[in-house]
């Protein structure tokens, strides 16, 4: 974090990510290893600060979710055809502050 990377992809799984790096503006791309294309880079580069306080709060929100997941679990007799009360997909996103 911070850091901006230059990235040389060699599949379609790591053009993805380099795709995802420059629409954030967190590095860019290249067919090959041209350090001069990172220096060019980096005199427009400003990190995103907002993004560096979201990974920091990972922690706390990981726990949080785990918390409300083990509040919302199913009881024993729950599980035997009663009415489960658990958290849906949605929930988990909505906690760890991603949009679902």
């Amino acid at each position: 974090m911070g850091k901006p990377a230059l990235m040389v992809p060699v599949h379609i799984e790591q053009e993805c990510n380099v795709s995802d790096a420059e629409r954030v503006g967190a590095g860019i791309g290249a067919e090959d290893f041209d350090l001069s294309k990172l220096l060019d880079f980096t005199h427009d580069y400003e990190e995103d600060a907002s993004f560096r306080m979201w990974a920091n709060s990972a922690p706390d929100r990981i726990v949080a979710a785990l918390e409300e997941a083990v509040s919302c679990r199913p009881s024993a007799n729950t599980r035997q055809g009663g009415a489960a009360s658990h958290m849906a997909p949605a929930s988990w996103f909505r906690l760890l502050g991603w949009k679902a």
